[in-house]
């Protein structure tokens, strides 16, 4: 089933357990296509796609069921040439959305349910920037460190402190990353186009 020799597990046992534990979480959860798949979508620039359906797509109304295992998989997967989607997402968001739900998970859902019934490009991207924007307000709420502390950390408190600002300032850049591309949740083929 795994591959030591070459240092990494091939990509078929890892979609093998990585479908077993979704088959078994729930059979609404997610969708694994197989080699009859549909894939109508090219690339952003307009060049045709490469050719290959997603692996797995979940849907958007599931991913508050999703395990943290689940979700570190599915980023590991579409890193080594997989490709595990959300549902109007690109494989590249999908990976992002994962993240954000492995930092965030009731903060990001809560974007993704209010973001379903925005269909204008201008209203999505200020509810992003608002998002963002509080995080960066979270941020500089969290009580001051002095200058040592930060780099001789003495105390777990500190060190608590330090995480959660670290674990904030990364969710803020993801989201930036989605608030570039506003439009993400909405594509009609998912995980086809951007990847």
């Amino acid at each position: 089933m795994f591959n030591f020799s070459k240092g990494h597990v091939s990509r078929r046992s890892l979609l093998g357990t990585f479908g077993a534990a979704i088959s078994l979480a729930s059979p609404a959860l997610a969708t694994i296509a197989g080699p009859d798949a549909d894939d109508r979508g090219s690339g952003r620039d307009g060049s045709p796609g490469d050719g290959t359906a997603p692996d797995v797509i979940f849907r958007q109304s599931y991913l508050g069921n999703v395990s943290n295992e689940d979700l570190s998989a599915a980023i590991r997967m579409n890193r080594t040439g997989g490709r595990v989607v959300v549902a109007g997402f690109s494989k590249r968001m999908s990976s992002t959305l994962f993240m954000m739900l492995l930092l965030r998970r009731r903060r990001t859902l809560y974007l993704i349910n209010k973001l379903k019934t925005e269909t204008d490009r201008d209203d999505r991207r200020h509810i992003l920037y608002e998002a963002s924007d509080g995080v960066s307000n979270s941020i500089f709420l969290i009580n001051e460190t002095e200058a040592h502390e930060v780099f001789f950390p003495s105390d777990k408190e500190t060190l608590k402190k330090l995480t959660a600002i670290r674990r904030l300032r990364h969710y803020q850049s993801l989201l930036d990353i989605w608030r570039r591309n506003p439009m993400e949740g909405t594509l009609e083929t998912p995980g086809l186009r951007g990847s």
